[in-house]
């Protein structure tokens, strides 16, 4: 017992404490706080090089003035860390023990905050509840300017969000003194000044030019996109496919791209030419809901095709008579991107060279993407200049964020269900950042970058159609137009000239999204020799083949590669504070 008691005290004895903690604070009259810690630290037998200050910057900004080590000047190093600004004080060549007095002068901007309509206030962590050693005699020396002279103050102590208010003496009308005898680890104190608003006013970054700036270059970009777009139409209804192209072809013309809704439509077509049979089962049971597979079956080979249907139809049928649409195959997933790549290529040289387009799409967007893009260049450096001044080196986490954004959002627009789950997770990202970050979301640099949205949303809608390319996009629009508002009578009519007009619609059906289209082949009793399998996945075989198709071709194995104060009234919840310790 007596052992346990002696190595109790000799602990207690070796353990590290602060045996003085004065702060002194300088309001001034912009509403910066000029702060002098004086800190007597006692390192006991303990060997350690000197002590780290770290201060949470809470939309606040910290210019340093000095820091001193006995008197001298200190060797320290200055760092950015979880929210925090660290101050490492020491030499890690120089073994400490004893006592040392450390002074750490620093000016903290920012520190006014709006409590309610008709109040600002100053809430201030004058000694932080981060240190976790035992703290002695206590000072704080508050000095109010002129202009705060019978300003309201309140005093919190305790450890973190303590609501414990403490007393203060107020030596005259502009300096007021609070004294503790000891704080135990992890206790703070915190003080409020509470004044008109009018007095001294909250900083805030001028975000009223990016908002007008954004307004007018959304404006400017659609006046600019509206001269470069496809202009308008005058359709009528068409009830025949067009003669001279295939179903990619037309895909092609109608959003200039072949995506996979498009590659969908075009397996339907390979089925009702004769050249695949689509066979559709259950796969498997997971409670209520049934799960289809899809197989593709080649019926003969591909002589007779264009050269993208034929490219489509020999990588499905690549060393193989069957193939499982869905199936998630890391090589098969490689061979259909390849060819839908290939093909989107061959297209638009097709499309161009027949004259349906002056030239390739992509390079359209790439040049209207340009254009407008210089403009907002000025102003993002005009933003990013004004954001250091605000916020220093943490702007850095402000462009994180962004790039996290426009990632995000490129990826969000493009096609695919899996594009649109990754755009989702960068923008989660993006506000977790914001969540976690000590900077606010309402600034010039935000207004400025989401320029980016309406030139990413316009340069996808640039024309580069040929007046031939208007022509054969207009027909395909009235086609589009028939599919969508059939009028049954005149549909009897058309299956009665031609029992294969159902066949020959269905692609075209499917491209453009009108899944009631095979509900004819049920009402109109028309029987087709390409398909085997349940009405049920018959009814919603469009949905299938584009899902199966989608999951297949974009495979990819695992292995592979706000300004307001809402805060105040505690402990700790106001600017400094922190805390600090040894090292």
């Amino acid at each position: 017992m007596r052992i346990i008691i002696l190595l109790f005290f000799f602990v207690f004895l070796n353990a590290e404490q602060i045996l003085k903690y004065d702060v002194s604070v300088h309001v001034l009259e912009d509403g910066k706080l000029d702060v002098v810690e004086t800190i007597l630290y006692d390192f006991s037998d303990n060997k350690k090089h000197g002590i780290f200050r770290n201060i949470p910057i809470n939309n606040n900004k910290i210019k340093l003035v000095s820091i001193t080590q006995d008197n001298y000047p200190a060797k320290y190093e200055s760092y950015y860390s979880d929210g925090d600004e660290v101050f490492k004080i020491g030499d890690k060549n120089i073994v400490l023990n004893g006592k040392h007095l450390y002074k750490i002068h620093y000016i903290m901007d920012r520190v006014v905050f709006q409590k309610d309509n008709k109040t600002n206030v100053i809430s201030f962590n004058a000694i932080g509840t981060g240190w976790n050693v035992l703290i002695n005699n206590v000072k704080i020396d508050i000095y109010l300017p002129y202009i705060l002279t019978g300003s309201k103050i309140k005093v919190f102590i305790g450890m973190k969000n303590s609501h414990t208010e403490y007393k203060y003496k107020k030596v005259n009308l502009n300096h007021y003194q609070i004294i503790a005898k000891q704080l135990p680890p992890h206790s703070g104190i915190t003080f409020d000044i509470s004044f008109n608003k009018n007095i001294i006013k909250v900083q805030t970054l001028p975000t009223i030019w990016a908002i007008i700036f954004l307004i007018l270059f959304s404006i400017g970009v659609y006046i600019y996109y509206s001269k470069h777009k496809v202009p308008y139409i005058a359709i009528s209804p068409q009830y025949y496919p067009p003669k001279d192209l295939d179903i990619l072809k037309a895909g092609l013309l109608i959003d200039q791209k072949a995506d996979t809704k498009d590659f969908s439509s075009a397996i339907l077509e390979l089925a009702t030419k004769g050249y695949l049979k689509i066979i559709t089962a259950q796969a498997k049971k997971f409670g209520f809901f049934d799960t289809e597979v899809i197989v593709l079956q080649k019926l003969k080979n591909s002589e007779g095709l264009s050269y993208d249907q034929q490219k489509l139809f020999d990588t499905i049928f690549y060393n193989t008579t069957e193939f499982v649409l869905g199936k998630k195959d890391a090589s098969i997933a490689t061979s259909l991107r390849s060819m839908m790549t290939s093909v989107n290529n061959w297209l638009y040289s097709w499309a161009i060279k027949e004259g349906y387009l002056k030239e390739n799409p992509k390079n359209a967007q790439i040049t209207f993407v340009v254009k407008t893009g210089l403009f907002v260049i000025p102003f993002l450096i005009v933003a990013v200049f004004q954001m250091y001044n605000f916020y220093g080196e943490l702007i850095v986490f402000y462009i994180m964020m962004l790039i996290f954004v426009v990632v995000g959002i490129y990826i969000l627009l493009k096609e695919g269900i899996k594009n649109k789950i990754f755009g989702i997770i960068f923008l989660g990202f993006a506000f977790l950042m914001l969540k976690s970050s000590i900077v606010s979301l309402f600034n010039p640099l935000i207004f400025v970058v989401l320029s980016i949205i309406p030139i990413l949303f316009f340069s996808k809608r640039v024309s580069s159609y040929s007046i031939k390319g208007i022509k054969s996009l207009k027909y395909l629009l009235g086609l589009k137009e028939f599919i969508l508002k059939v009028e049954k009578e005149k549909l009897e009519f058309l299956v009665k000239e031609n029992p294969n007009y159902l066949d020959d619609i269905l692609p075209y059906a499917v491209l453009f999204g009108a899944k009631h289209w095979f509900d004819f082949y049920n009402e109109f009793e028309v029987n087709n020799d390409w398909y085997e399998g349940e009405y049920i996945y018959f009814s919603n075989l469009d949905k299938g083949l584009i899902d199966s198709f989608d999951s297949t071709a974009n495979y990819v194995e695992a292995s592979s590669s706000s300004d307001s104060f809402s805060g105040g009234g505690s402990v700790g919840s106001g600017s400094g504070g922190g805390g600090g310790g040894s090292w």
